[in-house]
């Protein structure tokens, strides 16, 4: 699940926060959510998975002979980073604007003035 399921950490499990939210004009059942370093794709059709870190209790678990799901209701992506913008244009192009690291520290400028201790 989005929580993190059987597939390994979800999005909830991530360190950094959702900056923005980009809908699919092409497939109305997908949302992809986005942040500095990750990008999420969410199937709304599919079901939810129970999280691992959530206590079933003995009423509420699935008997032995059923299986768990076989697909998974969203996907995270960590190609893309740092991640300035997200969206899709005409039809199922999606846009990924992404800025290096190196390129924003050249931005910052120099110290304006560095104090030295000891002389």
């Amino acid at each position: 699940a989005v929580g993190g399921g059987g597939e390994g950490p979800g999005l909830l499990d991530h360190p950094e926060h959702v900056c923005g939210i980009a809908f699919n004009p092409a497939q109305s059942n997908s949302v992809l959510l986005w942040g500095h370093s990750f990008l999420c794709q969410v199937d709304i059709d599919s079901p939810l998975l129970p999280s691992a870190k959530r206590r079933v209790s003995k009423h509420q678990r699935a008997p032995r002979g059923e299986d768990k799901p076989d697909k998974v209701n969203f996907k995270m992506i960590y190609k893309y980073s740092p991640v300035l913008a997200v969206d899709y244009l005409v039809g199922d192009n999606l846009v990924v604007v992404e800025r290096p690291w190196l390129q924003l520290l050249a931005s910052i400028g120099g110290t304006l003035h560095r104090k030295r201790f000891g002389k």
